[in-house]
């Protein structure tokens, strides 16, 4: 599913940056779980392991919540997934800066 998910990770990076722009941070990581569904809808959306600060924790949820719900899965993808979930995670990376 490619294609999907390469739109998928371009609207959260998008969003992601928007907010982190101009802003300073250390080094960290923050990773998320969350379940997409075939109308693009998401549930379940988690912090793993929040170590990160509770501000950078924000801006991964919220870049995460911000451009869905998503467009829906392809009828290719409803026929291998069903209505889904599809358990999804992942990791943003902070840099010094």
């Amino acid at each position: 599913f490619g294609d999907y998910d390469a739109r998928f990770f371009a609207a959260i990076s998008i969003a992601w940056r928007k907010q982190i722009k101009n802003q300073t941070w250390t080094s960290s990581q923050v990773v998320v779980d969350f379940n997409l569904y075939h109308d693009g809808k998401i549930d379940s959306l988690t912090i793993r392991e929040p170590t990160a600060a509770t501000i950078l924790q924000y801006y991964c949820r919220e870049a995460i919540r911000r451009p869905s719900p998503f467009e829906p899965w392809s009828k290719n993808m409803r026929q291998r997934l069903g209505n889904g979930p599809r358990h999804c995670r992942i990791t943003f990376n902070y840099l010094v800066r």
